[in-house]
């Protein structure tokens, strides 16, 4: 792992206001990551904030869902990450 030099915010939709900014103490990249020529594998990661983010308002703790989790069809969720849709080279 290694000091991200990022900061998370928790809270808005928006990217440059609202909820509340938290610096990264640290993130930890999948041991078997591989990006080969833009195939993506193990592309997951951890990140262990500063400080505490508190719940509430629109700040909520997500889970993750089980190996046996069905979603039934046309079923409403919701998706996060960052990152890149597409690279320049």
């Amino acid at each position: 792992g290694k000091n991200a030099g990022y900061r998370v915010r928790v809270g808005s939709t928006n990217a440059n206001s609202g909820g509340a900014v938290h610096n990264v103490q640290r993130h930890i990249t999948h041991p078997n990551y591989v990006n080969s020529g833009g195939n993506l594998r193990s592309d997951i990661g951890i990140v262990r904030l500063a400080s505490s983010i508190v719940f509430g308002g629109n700040v909520r703790a997500g889970s993750i869902a089980g190996a046996n989790f069905n979603i039934a069809d046309n079923t409403n969720v919701w998706a996060l990450g960052w990152g890149l849709l597409s690279v320049s080279l």
